[in-house]
């Protein structure tokens, strides 16, 4: 008997390709890695916050790099679109001790800045930047914080001196009588005569508590022109 050798072609699959490291590639970078081994480049591209350097780069892939794949699979990428921009919470009025959580939380950091105000100590006057306004997450937002030390200057027109100190003084002004200065302006008025006719600090301006305050109180005379 003679013997007759039978050939079987056995099928290894599709060819194979392994996925490369995309990450750090632009999408033509990317598609053309991927043409290179005969994958494609999925169309249905994703995009996520990123670093600021990723910003149009891939910072994902699916399937990972490493992984087998039959020639003419495609994989997805995850493009960078910088850092995320984030609202700032308007925290004008709150104090300082509410404010600066409600600030973190939206994912900055916090500066404090005390300044002169009329507003109560410890209430937030400003934010920079202003609230409503939208910025890279993590940045930094200055709170500009009332120290108390202001108040609004009240009209002390038609005022003796003696009133127009209480008046200060009720208005939440810390200085002596020796700190309110008087001078003389000339009037014709005599209901005017020795009492205020005129104020260096305009009321409804804000002065330190304890500053000097300037005052023209009335004698009899003929106005200068």
């Amino acid at each position: 008997e003679t013997e007759s050798t039978v050939s079987l072609e056995v099928s290894t699959g599709p060819e194979q390709a392994q996925v490369p490291q995309l990450r750090g590639l632009t999408e033509q970078e990317a598609e053309r890695a991927l043409s290179a081994l005969e994958l494609e480049l999925d169309t249905n591209i994703a995009r996520a916050p990123s670093l600021p350097e990723e910003l149009d780069r891939v910072v994902d892939q699916n399937p990972s790099s490493g992984v087998g794949l039959s020639v003419g699979s495609t994989v997805r990428i995850t493009l960078g679109t910088g850092p995320a921009q984030v609202r700032v919470p308007d925290v004008v009025g709150q104090q300082v001790e509410v404010a600066q959580p409600n600030i973190e939380g939206a994912g900055f950091r916090v500066e404090v800045e005390n300044i002169d105000s009329s507003q109560p100590r410890g209430e937030v006057v400003s934010t920079v930047p202003a609230g409503g306004s939208s910025v890279t997450e993590g940045d930094v937002v200055t709170l500009r914080v009332s120290n108390g030390d202001k108040i609004s200057m009240p009209d002390l027109t038609g005022q003796t001196e003696a009133q127009a100190l209480a008046t200060l003084q009720a208005a939440g002004w810390t200085g002596s009588s020796s700190s309110l200065t008087t001078g003389t302006q000339n009037t014709l008025d005599p209901t005017s005569v020795g009492r205020v006719v005129n104020q260096a600090e305009p009321a409804g301006s804000e002065i330190t508590k304890s500053q000097s305050v300037s005052v023209d109180l009335g004698v009899l005379g003929i106005p200068p022109r």
